[in-house]
């Protein structure tokens, strides 16, 4: 089950580039969650994906996650969203927006999990 979902977004006009960094705190078992890092241009119909090491407790995760996510806010990235999903309940924590974000929201496909943006 997903715990925390962080959604990042780059857009540089003048180098065409226009990307997102979805960070997600995975629960593993009853004691144990995994960080995963999925990257790739805004739009595409995948994600690329890497898990960042092994499974660890809630607190170290989520400090892994905050580390992954200060690093891409210090290469430009703003961002768009960052929600926790704890006993079954999602708590959203809002974000003040700093880019313009698609209306729409864009369905990714990570192998049989399906994640919006």
């Amino acid at each position: 089950m997903i715990v925390r979902d962080t959604l990042l977004h780059y857009q540089d006009h003048s180098a065409n580039s226009d990307k997102v960094y979805r960070v997600l705190v995975e629960q593993t078992d009853a004691l144990h969650y995994r960080v995963t890092g999925c990257w790739g241009r805004r739009g595409q119909s995948s994600l690329k994906m890497q898990v960042k090491g092994e499974a660890v407790s809630f607190h170290r995760a989520d400090n892994i996650a905050d580390e992954l996510i200060s690093q891409k806010r210090g290469h430009g990235y703003t961002m768009v969203s960052d929600e926790y999903n704890r006993n079954g309940g999602a708590v959203s924590v809002p974000v003040a927006p700093t880019a313009p974000v698609q209306e729409e929201q864009e369905e990714v496909i990570l192998g049989a999990r399906r994640l919006r943006l």
